[in-house]
């Protein structure tokens, strides 16, 4: 395919480049040349790692999309302000469904409303009881395990004992990749809210429209991300002027630092 292509013509570019730099050559050993040749070694290393992060990202999608079958994933938003072992505080969640490759339903929930639903008592871990003084274990706090094989299938069980409905997989993104995303998109508009919502200004915006004037059945937290969320979502589907290469680097950053995360049942790469 091109993006295979792609990545090997880049890869193999990059050795070359590598090679004459490291050759004693008088031409390379001018201080224009070797600007010349750094610069173009730093972009080549730039454009071979977001075709991996991009061949990655499509196998995953080939796997996921639903093209053999509707697949329905919890998505765990976590806010990092609280820290968690997985990224951070599952304050709300998202329902997502996909099928031969498109996006059909996108439903974010608060967290408390699905552990509301929880019958019967779960022992909480350890930390969890002395640390947090709960005496029960929720959804909210699945993700107590480093490890997100096993926070993400705790994720799972914890939401089909509180809905009765299953998963395909869990999937978590931290706030961090939300910045990210907003670098890549540009501000966005939300009509709703009559605001505008920048990388500089998200964490803010999202406190003020999520916390201020909250009260138990309060909507306006989910109402907020799933405003949000979907923004991002028509921006990043606009085609266009979506930066390709950028939403790649941010898709790879956040692979390497842990803000998105997959748990799978199946026996599909965990990451």
């Amino acid at each position: 395919m091109a993006l295979d292509d792609l990545t090997n013509r880049l890869g193999l570019s990059d050795a070359e480049i590598r090679v004459l730099s490291s050759e004693d050559g008088f031409l390379f050993t001018l201080p224009a040349s070797k600007r010349v040749i750094d610069r173009l070694q730093k972009e080549l290393t730039r454009g071979l790692s977001a075709a991996r992060v991009m061949q990655q990202l499509v196998t995953l999608y080939r796997v996921t999309a639903g093209f053999d079958k509707k697949k329905t994933y919890l998505l765990a938003l976590q806010n990092s302000n609280e820290l968690r072992p997985t990224g951070g505080f599952i304050g709300s969640v998202a329902l997502v469904t996909v099928a031969d490759g498109v996006l059909n339903d996108f439903a974010v929930q608060d967290v408390y409303a699905l552990d509301g639903q929880l019958k019967g008592h779960v022992d909480p871990p350890g930390p969890i009881k002395e640390l947090l003084s709960q005496e029960h274990w929720y959804l909210r706090d699945s993700n107590w395990d480093p490890d997100f094989r096993v926070s993400g299938e705790r994720a799972a069980w914890f939401y089909e004992k509180e809905t009765g409905s299953s998963v395909d997989g869990v999937i978590a993104v931290s706030t961090p990749f939300l910045t990210r995303l907003l670098e890549v998109t540009g501000p966005l508009d939300l009509p709703d809210y009559n605001d505008r919502i920048t990388k500089d200004n998200f964490f803010g915006k999202s406190l003020y429209y999520t916390k201020a004037d909250f009260f138990p059945g309060s909507t306006q937290k989910k109402d907020f991300l799933s405003s949000l969320t979907m923004a991002i979502i028509a921006k990043l589907a606009s085609g266009g002027t979506t930066d390709i290469v950028g939403l790649s680097r941010a898709a790879g950053n956040a692979f390497e630092a842990g803000d998105i995360q997959f748990w799978f049942p199946d026996a599909l790469p965990q990451a």
